[in-house]
């Protein structure tokens, strides 16, 4: 679905909503549902791992904690990808990206940043979002 569709359905559901109806949504589309959704669900494996508003269960998953991300063009040289274990950041399977959560994810990325751009890459500290919260408690159910 494009971008204006979703804001229409959007619209469109949250004015269904406040008619009086109710409204069970199922999406993998996690913008969609932060922006259209008063409460979610969230499964894995035929199982419920949480319910609740959204901002109230990234909160009560991540607290203050800010998510540290290095992007590089390629896998990690030995040393950088060294480094970055160091400072307790994750590769992703690729070796393209790196993650922290932490709360101190500024500082964390100042740390890592002479590194990040010696390889060619890019960091950003931002908020858990819905994606990290299913990936979260997909994890915590393993």
């Amino acid at each position: 679905m494009d971008a204006a569709a979703r804001v229409v359905l959007s619209s469109a559901l949250r004015e269904t909503v406040q008619a009086g109806a109710g409204c069970l949504l199922i999406s993998h589309d996690e913008a969609f549902v932060s922006e259209t959704a008063d409460r979610i669900g969230v499964l894995a494996q035929g199982r419920l791992l949480a319910e609740g508003p959204p901002k109230a269960l990234l909160r009560q998953a991540f607290g203050l904690a800010r998510l540290l991300v290095v992007k590089l063009p390629r896998p990690a040289s030995r040393l950088a990808a060294s480094r970055f274990a160091q400072s307790g950041l994750a590769p992703s399977k690729d070796g393209l990206e790196w993650r922290l959560l932490c709360e101190d994810a500024l500082g964390a990325a100042q740390r890592v940043s002479p590194e990040a751009d010696a390889e060619g890459g890019e960091v950003a500290v931002r908020r858990p979002g819905l994606d990290d919260l299913v990936a979260h408690l997909s994890d915590a159910s393993s």
